[in-house]
């Protein structure tokens, strides 16, 4: 915004230097970016924020000025009705569309004698900025940088019928703008016509059809107030700003739609012969509201820190911002004017208060910091403590992106019931946020081996996302893991591929480690359909299902290209840092020995291991120690649908050393009790 320094000294009267006032300004917070001398004058060119839409004018500065430096401010005279309601002229004006008119007026003025612009008009818009045409066209533009409200001039001989009207732009309706260009406008559009068509984009530029030249003699005189919402959306689109929309988009103050009106047709009056002035035309209601805010005493310095601004100081502060105050009770209630619309709670009463006594007078303390327990997220923990234990098991850890394309997910054969979709994408491919990592974990899998890995043993700690049917999705934290092709040997193992079991012994480990409880498998009858069926178990822990782990189809496998069988598992972080966590019971060492046995039977495959553990361990009376399962045997030398278990039991008492005999005699006590039970059989005896 460019300003004019004898243009503001018309309403407000300052010792101060110009260089002195855009300094103390700038501290204030309007920003004063250059101070040039100009001629007679001085050139103040300032950087208003959006939130500040009165500061574009001069007469929002001045107050401004007058408000920071102390001194007395005044407004300009406005237009006197000597010639009110003489003309003959019929006009009617209506609003069709409040929500992006809220009102309209408009003035006749006849008999205009047109005449040069006064000189000290003309300097005064060039300085800022603003070429003079003629005299109409510069008195709109005079009052638009005087007032900030923008006014529209047309010449009245060029309308057709008695009606002016605002109202939304019809479809495929066109205008051609006083540029000279053609414009297409859409319904969102606010224009202002006559009875034959559109005259004017309301709030942002006149039509070629209806303007104002040098032999207009007679105009109607606009003054509206335009939606700011409205005005920007057309301006954007149209690519098409102008001093007008500049200040329409960011909002007017409404009680200066008429001043600005009248003081047009004070300037118009008093600068040339008329014959006559029409009464004042309006249509609409005017969005004034009356907004009150109290500001409690204590609440100010508590605020600004170690300050001591009195009650007085800050009752004068806002009554110098025409914020007309009064002390109530234990506090100040503020009136705010409608060129204020951006102070609306306590704290702008504080801000306005503070830079205006003045930022580098209140001092700097540090804020007072109440110890506290550090808060723990235990969900964050746990998966801290997952991913460590992941590594030390030898599993690489890969981090994939949470957005995915959904025909990596109709590949699997996944539902979509849940799936939550990305409403505006930047990447046309990347619309799906990820349900499951198994998509990611294929795509990692299969750029591996095809660039010559033989073996890969991965897993990542992310987020999932589900719909919910409320505004924000459901998210959950879970862990996947890819077991594929060889497992890596060492001196203990000899080199092999990777199996069900070893997937299995990973969450068992991990589970067992963070939350000293054991999980239980289950198969099921309906799991993801992206496993092999048969070879996929439920995860489950105090009857919290986790996840599913299992064999990848081959099918899905060898569509990607993927040789080697793929292992697959996923559980949900976020149930299972739900679940408590068993406390570690300590017990006292016995001193008497143990008494070790090996156990090989013979059972179905629908025959669970862990039924048989928890079984041994119910027939053991207190005297099993321990359950190891160290055999897993299926193939030709057994019956069909049937696996041979063996386990390693390790007997013991706290109170006296076991002899063998009896250690036996319990021993084939619970290999009966099981044969009785679960069909299970001893192996036959070799040779």
């Amino acid at each position: 915004m460019k300003l004019s320094w004898n243009w503001l000294k018309d309403y407000v009267i300052v010792k101060k230097s110009p260089e002195e006032i855009a300094e103390r300004l700038t501290m204030t917070g309007l920003e004063v970016k250059r101070v040039e001398k100009i001629g007679r004058d001085f050139l103040l060119e300032t950087e208003v924020t959006s939130n500040r839409p009165d500061l574009l004018s001069h007469i929002g500065v001045a107050r401004e000025i007058a408000a920071v430096c102390g001194a007395s401010f005044h407004l300009p005279s406005s237009w006197k009705s000597a010639f009110l309601a003489t003309t003959t002229q019929t006009l009617k004006v209506k609003v069709l569309d409040p929500n992006l008119c809220p009102y309209y007026s408009g003035v006749i003025v006849e008999g205009i004698q047109m005449t040069k612009t006064p000189d000290w008009m003309v300097e005064r818009l060039e300085l800022c900025g603003i070429r003079s045409i003629h005299f109409l066209v510069d008195v709109t533009n005079y009052v638009l940088l005087e007032w900030g409200q923008p006014l529209h001039a047309f010449d009245f001989d060029k309308l057709h019928g008695n009606v002016i009207m605002a109202r939304r732009a019809k479809k495929d309706e066109k205008l051609i703008a006083i540029d000279g260009n053609l414009y297409e406008l859409k319904e969102n559009d606010t224009v202002i016509s006559d009875e034959e068509g559109a005259l004017a984009l309301g709030g942002v530029m006149g039509g070629k059809s209806s303007e104002v030249s040098e032999s207009t003699r007679n105009i109607l005189l606009e003054s509206a107030y335009f939606v700011p919402a409205a005005i920007r959306q057309t301006a954007k689109r149209l690519k098409l700003g102008s001093e007008s929309s500049y200040r329409f988009e960011r909002g007017v103050d409404p009680s200066g739609v008429a001043c600005a009106r009248d003081r047009a047709l004070d300037l118009i009056t008093h600068s040339t012969k008329i014959e006559c002035v029409g009464k004042t035309l309006e249509a609409g209601k005017l969005p004034v509201q009356k907004c009150k805010v109290l500001l409690h005493f204590e609440q100010i310095n508590k605020t600004l820190g170690q300050t001591k601004i009195s009650i007085k100081q800050a009752q004068s502060i806002l009554d110098r911002l025409k914020l007309k105050t009064r002390i109530q009770g234990k506090g100040l209630l503020s009136e705010i004017p409608s060129f204020r619309f951006d102070v609306s709670k306590p704290e702008d009463l504080i801000e306005e208060i503070a830079r205006v006594y003045g930022y580098d007078k209140i001092q700097e303390s540090l804020p007072t910091i109440q110890p506290s327990e550090p808060t723990k997220n235990s969900l964050l923990a746990l998966s801290d403590q997952i991913q460590d234990e992941c590594v030390v098991v030898g599993l690489r850890e890969v981090v994939t992106f949470s957005l995915v394309n959904p025909t990596s997910f109709d590949a699997l054969n996944e539902e979509r019931g849940k799936w939550v979709q990305v409403e505006n994408p930047r990447n046309q491919n990347l619309t799906l946020m990820r349900p499951s990592l198994i998509a990611n974990f294929l795509e990692v899998v299969k750029l591996n081996f095809g660039s010559g890995f033989k073996s890969l043993g991965i897993f990542e700690v992310a987020n999932c996302y589900f719909e919910t049917g409320d505004l924000l999705p459901g998210e959950e934290r879970v862990l996947a893991v890819a077991l594929v092709g060889d497992k890596p040997s060492n001196h203990l193992e000899r080199k092999r591929s990777y199996e069900f079991e070893d997937m299995k012994g990973i969450f068992t480990n991990l589970v067992v480690k963070s939350k000293k409880v054991s999980p239980d498998f289950f198969p099921v009858g309906k799991a993801p359909l992206a496993f092999e069926p048969g070879f996929v178990i439920e995860v489950r822990a105090h009857g919290v299902s986790l996840g599913w782990i299992g064999l990848v189809r081959p099918s899905i496998t060898q569509k990607m290209r993927i040789e080697p069988p793929v292992f697959f598992g996923e559980v949900s972080l976020t149930k299972l840092d739900r679940i408590s966590e068993k406390p570690v019971v300590y017990r006292e060492i016995s001193r008497f020995p143990i008494v070790e046995r090996d156990l090989a039977l013979i059972v179905s495959e629908e025959v669970k291991v862990g039924d048989l553990i928890q079984e041994i361990n119910v027939l053991g009376r207190g005297l099993v120690r321990a359950i190891e399962l160290f055999d897993l045997y299926r193939g030709s030398k057994l019956p069909q649908h049937r696996k041979s278990v063996a386990f390693h039991i390790r007997y013991q008492s706290e109170k006296r050393t076991l002899e063998a005999k009896e250690v036996d005699e319990l021993h084939f006590s619970i290999v009966n009790i099981l044969n009785q039970k679960f069909k299970a059989e001893l192996p036959p005896a070799k040779g």
